[in-house]
């Protein structure tokens, strides 16, 4: 015996496939801003970052000293232009 709910969903469930090709359809109607608009003229001069390989950084294989301190010293050098930023930006009266 089939529960009596199952005759009236089962026309619904013919809808289904319909209705994602129709939300497939507006969402291919959107409006994307280009990206070449969105990036900056110093991030496209910008270099690129150092490559390493894949394996050692998935293993936590050893990481050369020089690359450690200098990645230390630039995350204190960072931290100290956000505090900078931060000093700045509470130091400003609201408009």
């Amino acid at each position: 015996m089939t529960p009596p709910a199952l005759p009236r969903l089962l026309p619904a469930l013919g809808l289904l496939p319909a209705l994602g090709l129709l939300l497939g359809a507006l969402a291919g109607c959107t409006s994307v801003p280009p990206v070449k608009e969105s990036v900056t003229a110093d991030l496209q001069s910008a270099a690129y970052p150092g490559l390493i390989p894949l394996a050692p950084a998935l293993s936590g294989g050893d990481i050369a000293a020089e690359d450690t301190e200098r990645e230390q010293d630039l995350m204190l050098a960072r931290k100290a232009r956000l505090e900078a930023r931060a000093r700045r930006l509470q130091a400003r009266s609201p408009d």
